[in-house]
C-alpha cells in the first residue's frame, strides 16, 4: 500500500513538473489515471479510496488532451494516444458493469448503460486505429494492437451483442468483421504460435481465437475447415497461457457447438459410431484442454455441455 501511494504521489509531481517535457507529462498523466481507476488496486490516499474510476478518467482525458511532440515518430504518437484510448475503454467498461443490472429490455432502453457501450467501443477502436502502421512495427506496438483488439472483442462478444443487442443485424455484422480481422492481424503481425510456454505471444492468440470461434458459434457456423484449424490453435495454445477472461465459457461455448453439429452430421450420414470423425477428435481435444486448463470444476462443465447437446 505504501508503494502504491508513493507512485501515485510521484506521478502527480511528474505530470505538474514544469522541469519535465511535454511527452513524459501526458506518460506520467496516463500512468495515474491506469492506476487510480484500476479495478484490482485498493488504496487510499488523503482520505480518498481507490479504485476511484471518476478520478482516473479525469488524468486520462487530460492525457488525451496534452499535444503531441512536434516532431516525434509518427508510431510511436500514436501508440501513446493509443494506450490512454485503450484505458478509457476499460474504464468505461467499469461503467458498463455498473449499470448491467435488469433484463436486456431494460438495458436497451437505459441511455445511461448505451452511452457507456458507445463510449466504451469508441475509445476501444481508437486504441488501435493507425496502428501498427506501415512501417514495420516494434513489439511493443504489437502487443499493444492485439491486446486492443481482443479486448474490443471480448467485450462487444459478451456485454453488447450476445445479452443485450443481438437482434441487431448491425451490431453483429461489426463484430463478426472485427473479430475476423483480428485473427488476420495477429496471422499477419505474428506469422507463427506455437504449444511452447516460452512464446510471448500465445496469449494474445489465446485470446484472439476464442473470440473469433466463440463468436462463429453464435452465428450456428457449419464446422468448415477454417473452424477447426482455430479449434485446433485453441487447443494446443490455451493450457500454455495465464487465465483469459472469458475463456471457460467460450470453451463450453465451442464444445457444445461442436457437438450439437457433430450429431447433425452422424444423423446424416446414418454413420452412427463406426468411425470416430474429425468434429469428435476435436471434441477430445478441446475438452482434454478444458480439463487441463479447468480442472476444478471439470465435472460441472462437462455435465453442462452434455445436457445441452440433448
Amino acid at each position: 500500500t505504501t508503494r502504491l501511494i508513493y507512485a501515485e504521489v510521484l506521478l502527480k509531481e511528474i505530470g505538474q513538473s514544469p522541469d519535465v517535457s511535454a511527452d513524459i507529462a501526458q506518460r506520467a498523466l496516463l500512468l495515474r489515471g491506469a492506476l487510480v481507476a484500476h479495478p484490482q488496486i485498493r488504496y487510499e490516499l488523503n482520505s480518498s479510496k481507490r479504485p476511484n474510476r471518476s478520478e482516473g478518467r479525469d488524468y486520462l482525458i487530460a492525457a488525451l488532451s496534452s499535444p503531441a511532440r512536434a516532431g516525434d515518430d509518427s508510431q510511436r504518437t500514436a501508440l501513446v494516444y493509443g494506450e490512454i484510448h485503450y484505458e478509457l475503454s476499460l474504464n468505461c467498461i467499469g461503467d458498463v458493469m455498473d449499470l448491467s443490472r435488469g433484463s436486456a429490455a431494460m438495458r436497451r432502453q437505459d441511455t445511461r448503460f448505451t452511452d457507456a457501450i458507445a463510449l466504451a467501443e469508441f475509445h476501444g477502436r481508437k486504441a488501435f486505429e493507425g496502428l501498427p502502421g506501415e512501417l514495420s512495427p516494434e513489439e511493443r506496438v504489437v502487443k499493444h494492437v492485439l491486446r486492443s483488439r481482443e479486448s474490443l472483442a471480448r467485450f462487444l462478444l459478451d456485454d453488447k451483442v450476445r445479452n443485450v443487442f443481438w437482434h441487431e443485424s448491425q451490431g453483429r455484422r461489426a463484430l463478426g468483421e472485427l473479430v475476423a480481422e483480428n485473427v488476420f492481424q495477429l496471422e499477419t503481425l505474428v506469422p507463427t504460435t506455437t504449444s511452447s510456454t516460452s512464446s510471448k505471444w500465445n496469449i494474445y492468440a489465446a485470446g484472439i481465437y476464442l473470440s473469433w470461434a466463440d463468436f462463429m458459434c453464435l452465428t450456428d457456423c457449419n464446422c468448415n475447415e477454417p473452424f477447426l484449424r482455430v479449434c485446433n490453435q485453441i487447443a494446443l495454445i490455451l493450457p500454455t497461457v495465464r487465465h483469459i477472461s472469458g475463456s471457460a465459457t467460450s470453451l463450453d461455448h465451442i464444445i457444445r457447438h461442436l457437438r450439437r453439429r457433430e450429431r447433425i452430421e452422424r444423423q446424416r450420414l446414418q454413420a452412427g459410431a463406426q468411425e470416430e470423425g474429425e468434429l469428435n477428435r476435436m471434441i477430445e481435444m478441446l475438452s482434454g484442454a478444458r480439463r487441463i486448463k479447468y480442472p476444478q470444476n471439470r465435472h460441472a462443465t462437462r455435465t453442462a455441455a452434455d445436457s445441452q447437446a440433448k
